[in-house]
């Protein structure tokens, strides 16, 4: 019992010396790392907690960095943070109006709950994140249109590159985009966006709106 008491206070006594920095994000990496100015015209490099984002040249790198920066590209963010990672690079869950821009990014279907840290997290974090990305995989949202997408930590060690996977849009017909070439094919506006702007399939959006399969893209 004392030891179970003890590790309720430890975790306590953990996030409780949490710290909060505030500032103006100046630049977006990519689709979980930032730069942000405070107040004293200092910068700092963020890391954004409890994901992992798509890497750059890989499949949804350039997407998940765009989506980022729609969310906190020049706007003021909170970051709670306890931690720096071996690069010193601060690692903290980035708020801006109260949305958790970290928890947007897998709900968006854009970046992998990094499940190897999340013994740092709190356990409703733990909860949300992964339930996000259970929903996102399950609704076919970003990357997850592709069947099996490589994860980021796979990717950096050469799995992907190894297996021939290229980004979306370097190759009409690549094994990310698929044979997928008509809107009874697609299983939601996700999927058919995709394939639209990534795959080269015009016919999805034959009055040439940019929007594709209007029965799915209400």
């Amino acid at each position: 019992m004392r030891l179970v008491i003890f590790a309720i206070l430890a975790g306590q006594l953990h996030f409780a010396s949490a710290d909060t920095l505030t500032g103006r994000v100046v630049r977006v990496t990519d689709g979980d790392t930032i730069v942000i100015l405070d107040s004293a015209n200092v910068q700092y490099k963020i890391r954004l907690k409890g994901i992992d984002a798509p890497e750059r040249g890989q499949p949804f790198g350039s997407r998940s960095r765009e989506n980022l920066s729609r969310l906190v590209a020049g706007r003021f963010v909170t970051i709670d943070y306890d931690k720096k990672d071996r690069y010193g690079r601060i690692v903290g869950i980035v708020k801006v109006d109260d949305v958790d821009a970290c928890l947007q990014q897998i709900d968006d279907g854009l970046a992998w709950h990094y499940k190897k840290y999340e013994k740092g997290q709190t356990a409703p974090d733990r909860v949300r994140y992964s339930s996000g990305e259970i929903e996102a995989r399950e609704n076919r949202r970003g990357l997850w249109v592709d069947p099996a997408p490589v994860p980021p930590w796979e990717w950096r060690h050469g799995k992907g590159k190894r297996s021939g996977r290229i980004a979306p849009g370097e190759k009409s017909g690549s094994p990310v985009c698929g044979s997928k070439s008509y809107c009874k094919e697609m299983l939601s506006c996700d999927e058919a966006k995709y394939y639209l702007v990534f795959c080269g399939r015009k016919g999805l959006d034959r009055d040439r709106d940019g929007t594709p399969c209007e029965s799915l893209c209400k």
